[in-house]
Parts: structure tokens; C-alpha cells; sequence
């Protein structure tokens, strides 16, 4: 398998949740587990539309794309629908957990 995914290039706005979906059925994968095998190099992902987490893996798998974390973060989930209301230091600590290898179960 590659070490990089082929993600389509996201249309403006579209949450990281339908670039995955695109992916899935443009590959014809029949498994979801291959598809976030492809994506983020690891099955062991719970695809979430609001504040998926492994943003880093997925970026540094899907490289030719040119797409940084914090540019998925901040123009592919709704990070910015929940930042307005959290506190600054909370933000960062949602942003640096979306970025690593640990699923968001809510926001402490």
C-alpha cells in the first residue's frame, strides 16, 4: 500500500468527512476499513463530521494535495463554528487533539 492517499481536492467549505466520502466511492472501495487504511494509515479512526481527529496523518498522507493541518482544520471542520464559544486556551487544546492520534469523545 502507499504511503500516500490520493484525497480528492476538496471543494471550498466541504467538510474533511465528504472529501473522505468522495474518496471511498471513487476508489470503489467496499470496505470503510480500507478507506481509512488508505487515508490515515490506520483503520483504528472513528470518522467524525464535526472535529475528526489524526489531522496530521491525513495531511501527511494526502501531501500532493498541499493541504496543511491547520488548513484542514480551519477551512474543513467546524472548528470554526465551536472556537467563538470556547476559551482560547481550550481551542488550542481541541486543535492540538485533532491534529494527534486520539478521538474526540467532546470537548472538556
Amino acid at each position: 500500500m502507499s504511503e500516500y492517499s490520493l484525497l480528492p481536492l476538496p471543494y471550498p467549505d466541504e467538510l474533511l468527512y465528504s472529501v473522505i466520502t468522495r474518496h471511498h466511492l471513487r476508489m470503489n472501495n467496499t470496505s470503510p476499513k480500507w478507506t481509512l487504511r488508505e487515508v490515515f494509515g490506520t483503520e483504528n479512526v472513528i470518522p467524525t463530521l464535526d472535529l475528526p481527529s489524526h489531522i496530521n496523518d491525513l495531511s501527511k498522507r494526502s501531501q500532493l494535495n498541499g493541504i496543511s493541518s491547520d488548513q484542514w482544520i480551519d477551512e474543513h471542520t467546524l472548528f470554526a463554528f465551536y472556537a467563538p464559544f470556547l476559551p482560547v486556551e481550550r481551542c488550542r487544546r481541541l486543535r492540538q487533539m485533532m491534529k494527534a492520534e486520539t478521538e474526540l469523545a467532546f470537548i472538556r
